[in-house]
């Protein structure tokens, strides 16, 4: 996990953010419109390629982001 203070560059941001997003449609068409909170699926079988491209931190920030805008709802994940 990375210090507190440090912030992802916005872009980078983003680019996780769409890969979260793809990544929920995805797993959520598998798992019956539930979806796994997609940090829990990074490394396993189960990840979307679509996230290969970040670390797991990068996705949780993303995921964070995603949820605080409104964009996800917390108990479409599953935790």
């Amino acid at each position: 996990m990375n210090e507190a203070n440090e912030q992802i560059d916005h872009n980078r941001l983003f680019e996780a953010s769409e890969a979260v997003l793809d990544a929920i449609v995805e797993l959520a068409t598998v798992h019956g419109g539930l979806c796994p909170y997609p940090t829990s699926v990074m490394g396993t079988a189960e990840q979307p390629e679509c996230l290969g491209r970040f670390t797991r931190w990068e996705i949780e920030e993303a995921t964070q982001f995603l949820m605080r805008a409104g964009f996800i709802e917390a108990q479409r994940l599953e935790q």
